[in-house]
């Protein structure tokens, strides 16, 4: 009959969790709540004139958190003890404030804590309005608000713009108090670059105007940027205007998203300051201010245009006129052009008059828009700044100009005590397409503080720039001025917006060959190489602008040390103009870098390809994207100079590829089928035990067992892979003999892992039971010993304790009363003193008979089914010393050793062989 083996599979299923985003409902009683990723407080109004400060939310490392109160609060503050500049919170959850009358305004100006040893300060500008305040604002700032992340709490200080180009974007009019320096040390910025400074050969055309713009390349020294060549573009000078622009293919493109980043050295002497101008002048890469009056317009910082408006033979000249037009300016503004300095006052805002803006400070604008970027204003002869109406009065040419600052920003106190003290800071800016979302902030590389980050309405942005007239790309770079005072300001690129178009490629390859080569928001995975496997790193460069013979190079390349072993790196192969000059050993060390000398004379023209070859490690517990960069540098003799060929940072993902799970009967080979017999009186109570081996997979992971046999599951459980998958471990089941049949009994083991889409690893086991009828258990020695000449004689029981068991296993499946056993007997021989000895058998009933000597057919019958005692598969006889084989003389026999005189041969019959 063909038996059927039916095996089951098994799927897992995972509970599938869904987000949804949640959305904060305020009760009619929250007024507002100040908060950020350190810290939340709501405010509650029990009623006209109570308030109650809640603490929600303090991180672990914060401590003496602080309420500083508005003035109008402190006024009327009913309990007068409490009128100190700040209440307690570290204590109390709750705090209760009560008041003589209502208070109309925001009663917290600010709350304060310490974090790691430094002082931090959320102003009221961080509030988020009640329920009736959000719904009177107008779509865009909601927008707006959404496409900010609440972590950074984003100041939103435009209003709406619709696509009329007329509408205004209204000034930023937060509170002077929300827009003074936090209290504390905030200490300084990075004295050295941090680590990604970049080369941007062939990112910017040549400066317009002044010289005060300065290219380099650096060769850093020690651990600076990591040892790697950047470019630190440098402004200074002293009545100059200069700007310094993309190249035409560098230029912006708003049909994608993009993201840059520079450090910036805001040096320590004092000056005007710089621009970061995104635009579409007319004029291209030459564009730059008209107005370079000396003495009077280093404060339109080589962007905005004239400080007054003007009537030149009869026609009306605005401010805008000399301005970069179709333009968007973010300004770093160091010095302060205030009432002092009438008409030259480009820093005065209406909320602020008479007072003066203080510097630095960081803000937008459109230098081209005159509706949204100045105002009219006068000077009475007491000297007070009022706001006018219109640029031209009865008499005059025309009235002096101020601009509006949106999103200003100061920045002392804010990110640093002093942004001029000489070290680097970090300037972020971004355009997300999918929102259309521009946005930019200055940040602390040391202490992560940052301003606030400032998000530009798309539909201004895009109609200043006139985007749709010009397949959405805009130049950009930097503008400068300098009137009396020279300062320098330093900047260097760690994230290029752009594609640059570099002298030198680089390219990863894969063990097999294949490019592997990815852009750094390549998230797909779908090139990579496999972890352990060796990684091939291409650069191929072009000489191009050489106009000296360079007599030798030096390469310099990095990779991450802790995604490749460099030690792998044996050599690198070099070719000139596609032809091989050889091998050569690099120099390497233990941060990734390794640099090669290369003694071949280069010049204008040449191509040099550099291939190098690094095993990446095995111990990658996940995914990794990491970056290949490499430089040439050639040396001028004469000059005594380098140029440096640099390829963009090129990106290659290692994935944490595990091995396939093995499963084995084996722990030293792959056996995927066993087949064993037993005898059935081998399996013990407990069941069968069967164990398995495996090896591989994914670390940690989960592996899930199921032994199955034909009627159903035997065993099944969960495994942890632990985390060294390479080491071959061991699994132990156990079949329950209740559930093993006689003949061929089939399993079939399955083990898969959690997550993996592979199938179930699959072994098979065939266990064959029979049955047989065999003599298990006989004497091995009887014994006489220690006789007396009184003892030799007549019929002698065995020695004390001399006991004798017999025992016939019977496993087969029907047992049967077709078996059983006999006894005989063999001499030595037939000499003296046995000739007369015999050996007698007797029963326990006492009955005695003569053991025969053995021959083909003779033997007593001594035991059998019905004369055994069961046990299981067992058929015993236990006959102590007095019975069983005994020993019978006639004589008196001599004192001595007999060891084996005598032997006794037992014999299992079997009368009867089962079909």
């Amino acid at each position: 009959m063909r038996k059927l083996l039916a095996i089951f599979f098994f799927a897992s299923v995972a509970t599938v969790g869904f987000i949804f985003p949640q959305k904060t409902i305020y009760a009619e009683n929250i007024k507002y709540e100040l908060r950020n990723d350190d810290i939340q407080v709501m405010v509650e109004e029990e009623s006209s004139t109570s308030q109650v400060v809640k603490l929600l939310k303090a991180g672990d490392a914060i401590s003496m958190i602080q309420v500083g109160l508005t003035a109008e609060a402190k006024e009327k503050l009913a309990d007068k003890r409490n009128e100190i500049e700040q209440l307690d919170l570290d204590e109390q959850k709750n705090l209760t404030l009560k008041f003589d009358e209502e208070v109309t305004s925001t009663c917290v100006e600010y709350i304060s804590y310490f974090k790691g040893g430094k002082k931090f300060r959320l102003d009221s500008s961080n509030t988020i309005p009640s329920t009736e305040e959000v719904a009177q604002t107008n779509d865009l700032q909601s927008e707006q608000s959404s496409n900010t992340s609440e972590e950074q709490s984003t100041e939103q200080t435009t209003s709406s713009s619709s696509d009329n180009s007329s509408d205004e974007i209204s000034q930023d009019n937060s509170s002077n108090e929300a827009m003074e320096p936090r209290a504390g040390d905030l200490g300084k910025g990075s004295p050295e670059i941090p680590e990604g400074g970049q080369l941007i050969n062939g990112l910017f055309d040549s400066p317009v105007g002044g010289i005060g713009f300065n290219v380099k390349p650096i060769m850093p020294s020690g651990t600076i940027n990591n040892g790697m060549p950047y470019h630190e573009i440098t402004v200074q000078g002293k009545n100059n205007w200069v700007a310094m622009w993309s190249l035409e293919n560098n230029r912006l493109d708003f049909s994608k998203s993009f993201k840059g980043r520079m450090y910036v050295n805001f040096g320590t002497a004092q000056a005007d300051g710089f621009t970061f101008t995104i635009h579409n002048d007319p004029q291209k890469t030459q564009a730059l201010t008209k107005a370079r009056d000396q003495g009077k317009d280093g404060q339109n910082l080589g962007a905005y245009g004239s400080s007054s408006a003007t009537t030149v033979w009869g026609v009306r000249k605005y401010p805008n006129a000399d301005a970069i037009g179709n333009s968007f300016t973010v300004e770093f503004d160091m010095y302060t052009n205030g009432n002092q300095r009438f008409p030259y006052s480009y820093d005065v805002t209406p909320s602020q008059l008479p007072r003066e803006n203080v510097s630095p400070h960081m803000a937008f604008a459109f230098p081209g828009n005159l509706e949204k970027t100045y105002g009219p204003i006068s000077k009475s002869m007491l000297g007070v700044i009022s706001d006018e109406n219109d640029w031209f009065p009865l008499i005059g040419s025309g009235r002096a100009a101020k601009t509006n600052h949106y999103a200003l920003r100061y920045l002392n106190n804010s990110i640093g005590s002093n942004v001029q003290d000489g070290t680097w800071y970090e300037f972020n800016f971004s355009f997300d397409f999918p929102t259309k979302t521009f946005q930019y902030y200055l940040r602390n590389p040391v202490t992560g503080n940052q301003t606030n980050v400032t998000s530009v309405p798309w539909s201004d942005l895009s109609s200043e720039l006139k985007l749709s007239a010009n397949d959405s790309k805009s130049y950009w770079g930097f503008t400068a001025a300098n009137g009396a005072s020279e300062g320098a300001v330093k900047m260097v690129f760690a994230d290029v917006p752009v594609p640059l178009d570099y002298e030198a490629k680089n390219q990863i390859y894969d063990s097999t060959g294949q490019n592997i080569s990815v852009s750094e928001d390549d998230d797909s995975k779908q090139k990579y190489a496999k972890k352990g496997d060796s990684v091939r790193f291409e650069t191929v460069a072009t000489v191009k602008q050489l106009d000296y013979t360079s007599p030798y190079l030096l390469y310099e390349g990095e990779v991450s040390p802790d995604q490749v072993d460099m030690s792998t790196l044996k050599e690198s192969t070099v070719k000139v103009n596609d032809e091989s000059i050889g091998s050569f050993v690099p120099t390497t060390n233990v941060n990734g870098r390794f640099s090669l000398y290369i003694p071949k004379e280069i010049k204008q023209g040449d191509v040099v390809e550099i291939e190098s070859t690094i095993k990446s490690k095995d111990d990658i517990s996940s995914d990794i994207k990491d970056s290949f960069s490499a430089s040439l540098i050639t040396i001028n003799p004469a000059a005594g100079s380098y140029d440096y060929l640099t390829g963009s940072p090129t990106y290659f993902w290692l994935k944490n590829i595990s091995p396939s799970l093995n499963v084995s009967w084996s722990n030293k080979e792959e056996l995927t089928t066993l087949e064993k017999t037993i005898d059935r009186s081998a399996l013990s109570e407990g069941g069968y035990a069967l164990p398995f081996y495996y090896r591989g997979g994914t670390a940690n992971s989960t592996l899930n067992y199921t032994l199955i046999k034909s009627d159903g599951i035997i065993e099944q459980g969960t495994l942890n892979n632990g985390a060294a998958t390479t080491d071959t471990k061991e699994k132990t089941m156990t079949i329950p003999t209740s559930l093993i049949k006689y003949g061929s009994n089939t399993f079939v083991l399955q083990l898969t892992e959690n997550g993996s889409t592979n199938a179930p690893n699959q072994l098979s086991f065939v266990l064959n039971v029979l049955g047989s009828v065999q003599l298990s258990k006989a004497p091995t020695k009887l014994n006489w010993t220690n006789r007396t000449i009184g003892e030799t004689k007549g019929v002698m029981k065995r020695d004390e304790g001399n006991n004798l068991d017999l025992e016939v296993l019977d496993s087969r499946e029907a047992p049967a009363n077709d078996w059983y056993v006999s006894v005989s007997i063999i001499k030595s021989d037939g000499s003296a003193p046995f000739s007369d000895v015999d050996m007698i058998w007797k029963d326990s009933a006492g009955t005695s008979t003569s053991i025969p000597e053995s021959a083909p057919s003779s033997g007593l019958k001594i035991m059998d089914k019905l004369a055994s005692v069961q046990n299981g598969f067992a058929n015993q006889m236990h006959l102590g010393n007095d019975a069983g084989v005994l020993l019978k003389s006639d004589k008196y026999l001599s004192i001595g050793k007999y060891e084996a005189a005598i032997k006794i041969q037992w014999t299992l019959n079997q009368t009867y062989e089962p079909e």
